[in-house]
């Protein structure tokens, strides 16, 4: 079993735990369990917080431990680690990219694998171009659940999957290059209010 499926079980397990304990207390949770590590940013990866991913397909490494830069049209993608804009003391990603489809990714479980219904929720603050996000199984996550072309504000963008299982979730560049934010992002398997952290 790798690290995601692995992580995966071990959340679901602690997430029944959890609900078990607190409707036994008479307390209604009021989130599930994220599926996403590192969801609001705040772990740099491996090679700091500033990462240039110039590899013209495949995945790369990004500022954001646990996060991917897909390559999948020519072209570079920088990412960097900064203080949220939205949430004080939060952290976001900015991600540039003059790809198309080309942007932050991350699989959360082995493929074919993970629930058959989930909901995602992600704050992006669009410079240009276009971005989507898209969640569900590997290589057919898409990207275009839902798509933003509104720039200089911060945005909620909600979906829930179009490919079963869930196991993996995009923010692309679609049409062309971008430029945009990401400060924080959710995968779940029960819809619910979506709050910046």
């Amino acid at each position: 079993m790798n690290r995601y499926s692995k992580t995966y079980v071990e959340r679901t397990i602690n997430a029944v735990i959890l609900s078990t304990v607190l409707w036994v207390a008479g307390i209604a949770p009021a989130y599930a369990v994220n599926l996403l590590n590192n969801s609001a940013f705040d772990v740099a990866g491996p090679e700091g917080l500033f990462v240039i991913k110039p590899v013209p397909d495949g995945n790369g490494v990004t500022a954001a431990q646990d996060w991917s830069a897909p390559g999948n049209t020519p072209g570079a993608t920088i990412t960097e680690l900064l203080s949220s804009t939205l949430v004080d003391g939060g952290a976001m990603i900015h991600v540039i990219t003059d790809g198309d489809r080309n942007g932050l990714a991350q699989v959360f479980g082995d493929f074919d694998t993970g629930p058959a219904t989930a909901y995602a929720c992600v704050w992006v603050y669009l410079v240009s171009g276009s971005v989507g996000i898209g969640i569900g199984n590997g290589g057919d996550t898409n990207g275009d659940d839902m798509v933003l072309n509104k720039t200089g504000s911060w945005e909620v963008l909600q979906v829930s999957n179009g490919h079963s299982p869930v196991n993996n979730i995009v923010i692309l560049s679609l049409g062309g290059g971008a430029e945009y934010y990401v400060e924080s992002a959710r995968v779940d398997v029960n819809r619910h209010r979506c709050q910046p952290k």
